[in-house]
């Protein structure tokens, strides 16, 4: 063995290496301050050499590195007690000798040992070698990202409470007044707060008491609306409240603190406590074991949703894992908020609210439940499609008074995503890249969808509104097919469903493709008039549509002001016409889902709508709208538009924008929001967060502009697709309804229901030589509006859903439900869900209590 003397390292070259280390330093904080970090004593930061340890610690594992307390062999050598740190290159490889050689820092850390017995090596009483972890860490001046100090929580029931990233602690109430009894007490262990589970860890009590080794550190306990901090030690445990420790006597800190006791008057507290304030960061450390946890003190349903802060120099994240999980739009809403940070010119100038989010997780949980059993086990042998875990589905449930996104299931989850991935890289799922997969990652609420037979009611809202005289259209819907209409032959035919005589009201309940074209085409004629029996009269004796029609092409399009059904349609639901180039990203997403949001974080609204087209130049606003939408387009629905300009066809173009298909995509959200529009007659605003200071009550959004005629008209055929009325495509729900409205009667309330089923073909099918190669696919939807009245017909508490499964209207097999059913079928496992949540609404509760 030939043991390798240390080098002796000199002057120079050590002032060198210091003076290269501190040019380094210069440098980095030169770039940090270039980029525009913010270098502040709010946080550390620190550079940890881990390539370096892990080296060693290889090499002290292989024996290159050993402690030695062998006895020189000339005595005049005295052996310190501690031994001495030596290079062994026999059981060294020629990389590791090399890196001795070249290492400067190994070779110093060896000698300090030598020396001192200590530094960045230990040997303990095992004789095995240890290395120091912190030893070559030093600070570096932290560059504090433009941190966004705002927070997340949720709608329903909102407990005072204090969160972390594995621990929540909800204050429940009781009837009890004064001071918590014994028995009100949960206590927690010191395992139990300071190292709670995987998963985050929930409690609800009254108060709480957080034990050390033995002895309580704290006590928390809710008296009236407030949480009361306790300090019961001084010795066992560190208390910071919002980065002040206020467990050590006579400082400032705890006589802030105790100036708090002030907020209750007439609160008789006990002794060294006061009341946390909302914001409140609380920070609990167990001094022997060095065991720590960091809580945030606010009013949250559950859980704080997603928050983050610098601390120290690490970041603090507290989410809700079990949230995060089951809905995980919020945390890509996290994600998008910190890109909004990161590009803001002004970060300091965003707005620190805390935004109440309107998902009510008690709602979404049990849906999102449902939802996901019924996609997971949908019979893949009845689609179409050889991989229906790859098509989406989703669910959006709407307050319909107030606009509040109360749950919007989407799959696939992010597990299932997960098992796609692992699916596709190791190819038994081909063809499948990484960018469907992330589009599948978003919620599915968000993006286009075709939405059939849904469209229907909005599209008759417009014409009857501008054309109510084509109200009065009857038609006799033959079997098998049609290859003209109105005397306008199609250049190819289209299947119908009779025979069946169908009217305005049968049109809705039963869905009729044939009464749609009819009306379509009936909104572009002039003069015509109808019999007793509905049947259309043209003052030439047919229908005249050579204004708009060649053959089968529509030169120039649908987009004309002598066709005056779409904008009445605009102007109700918010569904573009044609795309303005000139509009960029505003074109594409609608804003409004976060509006309320986004102005509690000091957006202008400007920002967040396109510009004016005689608009002067606004380089300000202009950057900020690019910012917004740069930032939040993932979580924003995709903006519906029919793109009139570009319906060029008839049998083509124009027949599947009127049937839900072609151009005519929406986003779930938005067509629950028009929904719930359709139903309670105003312009409702879907919203996933409320706004500051508003409860948004009917009144405050603007009646829709149609008449009550035009909305009585299409809510009495939605009203018997509801109902189950003979031919209706919601039979299946009917029942479900029917006993909710006795339900509600026995209590002296009325309930009022709308159903519109649809069927969308997203792809026709596959042929050759009129062989079927591949079946056509199919998407089923469906639409509900319920709403609680009082016996003046008051509206109490409304909600809508809209349901969608993509390519799950089954096309194989005999087994049911098939088409639009299969949504039918879905809802109406989570109807009672619905009902349930209708019930507990305040103004109910209040309305039976009377």
């Amino acid at each position: 063995m030939n043991t390798l003397p240390l080098p002796k390292i000199h002057q120079r070259p050590l002032l060198l290496w210091v003076a290269g280390c501190a040019v380094a330093l210069g440098v980095i904080a030169a770039v940090l301050f270039v980029a525009g970090a913010h270098v502040d004593d709010e946080g550390t930061n620190y550079y940890i050499p881990e390539g370096y340890r892990k080296n060693v610690t290889a090499m002290a594992k292989a024996g290159a590195i050993r402690h030695d307390k062998t006895a020189p062999a000339d005595p005049r050598q005295a052996l310190p007690p501690w031994g001495k740190m030596i290079f062994d290159d026999a059981n060294a490889n020629p990389r590791q000798e090399q890196f001795f050689q070249e290492s400067k820092r190994l070779q110093s850390d060896l000698r300090d040992f030598n020396e001192t017995g200590g530094g960045f090596f230990e040997v303990r009483l095992d004789g095995k070698i240890y290395i120091a972890q912190q030893f070559h860490n030093f600070a570096l001046p932290y560059p504090k990202r433009p941190a966004w100090r705002g927070s997340f929580s949720l709608a329903g029931e909102k407990l005072p409470s204090l969160v972390s990233e594995d621990l929540y602690l909800g204050f429940s109430a009781t009837d009890e007044d004064g001071s918590p009894t014994a028995e009100d007490y949960k206590v927690l262990r010191l395992d139990a707060w300071s190292q709670p589970r995987k998963k985050q860890t929930h409690y609800r009590a009254r108060a709480f008491e957080l034990l050390g080794d033995e002895s309580p550190l704290v006590r928390l306990s809710l008296m009236g609306e407030r949480v009361v901090l306790q300090l019961t030690n001084t010795a066992d445990c560190e208390v910071k409240l919002n980065g002040d420790i206020i467990n050590r006597a006579g400082s400032e800190a705890v006589g802030r603190f105790m100036e708090r006791r002030s907020d209750l008057p007439e609160a008789k507290l006990p002794n060294n406590a006061a009341p946390l304030r909302d914001g409140d960061r609380l920070r609990l450390r167990h001094l022997r074991t060095g065991r720590e946890i960091s809580l945030r003190y606010g009013r949250y349903a559950g859980g704080m949703v997603s928050r983050r802060w610098l601390e120290d120099g690490r970041e603090v994240n507290l989410v809700d894992p079990e949230l995060a999980a089951e809905l995980p739009y919020f945390q890509q809403l996290q994600d998008a908020l910190n890109r909004f940070v990161q590009q803001h010119p002004h970060p300091d100038q965003i707005g620190q609210p805390n935004i109440h989010l309107t998902i009510d997780r008690g709602l979404h949980s049990s849906v999102n439940r449902i939802f996901l059993d019924a996609v997971r086990g949908f019979d893949a042998r009845r689609s179409a499609v050889s991989n229906i875990q790859l098509e989406p589905a989703c669910i959006c449930i709407v307050n319909a008074l107030n606009g509040d996104v109360l749950a919007m299931p989407s799959y696939p989850a992010p597990a299932d995503v997960q098992s796609l991935r692992q699916r596709a890289q190791n190819g038994s799922l081909p063809g499948v890249t990484e960018a469907k997969l992330r589009r599948l990652g978003l919620n599915q609420n968000l993006t286009l969808i075709p939405i059939g037979s849904t469209t229907k009611p909005l599209f008759a809202s417009a014409v009857w509104d501008t054309r109510p005289e084509l109200s009065k259209l009857q038609i006799d819907e033959p079997a098998g097919g049609r290859s003209e209409v109105l005397g306008y032959k199609l250049t190819a035919p289209y299947g119908t469903l009779g025979p069946r005589h169908v009217d305005s009201k049968g049109f809705l309940r039963m869905s009729s493709n044939d009464y749609t074209l009819h009306l379509g085409l009936l909104m572009l004629t002039k003069g015509v008039t109808f019999s007793a029996n509905g049947t259309p009269i043209f003052p030439a004796g047919k229908a005249d549509l050579s204004a708009f029609f060649r053959g089968d092409t529509i030169p120039g399009g649908l987009d004309r002001p002598d066709v005056p059904a779409f904008p009445k349609m605009a102007d109700c639901y918010d569904v573009g016409l044609v795309q303005r180039l000139t509009d960029g990203s505003s074109g594409m997403w609608d804003v409004g889902l976060l509006q309320p949001m986004l102005r509690q974080l000091g957006v202008k609204d400007g920002a967040m709508q396109a510009a004016a087209e005689n608009a002067g130049p606004d380089k300000t606003t202009a950057e900020m709208r690019e910012i917004v939408y740069n930032s939040f387009s993932s979580v924003l629905p995709e903006r519906a538009n029919l793109q009139l300009d570009t319906v060029s066809s008839v049998r083509g173009k124009f027949t599947s924008m009127l049937l839900g298909s072609g151009t005519n995509y929406w986003s779930n959200v938005k067509l629950a929001e028009a929904y719930a529009r359709l139903g309670t007659g105003r312009k409702v605003q879907v919203r996933l967060a409320a706004d500051a200071g508003s409860e948004g009550k009917p009144a405050e959004f603007p009646e829709l502009p149609l008449k009550r005629e035009t909305l009585a008209l299409v809510h009495a055929g939605m009203q018997e697709c509801a109902e189950g009325v003979e031919g209706s495509t919601a039979e299946r729900i009917s029942d479900s309804v029917k006993a909710a409205r006795k339900k509600f009667e026995a209590k002296g309330l009325q309930l009022f229901a709308l159903a519109k089923t649809g069927t969308a073909t997203r792809r026709a099918p596959v042929m050759k030589k009129g062989v079927v190669l591949e079946d056509k696919r199919e998407c089923a939807a469906f639409c509900l509006f319920l709403e609680v009245r009082d016996k003046r017909g008051t509206p109490l508490a409304a909600l809508s859903s809209a349901t969608y499964l993509q390519d799950r209207a089954a096309t194989r097999g005999n087994t049911s439900p098939r088409n639009s059913a299969v949504a039918v079928q879905l809802t109406e496992d989570f109807f009672p869900e619905l009902v349930t949540w209708l019930e507990s609404q305040p103004a109910v509760k209040k309305a039976v209590g009377k």
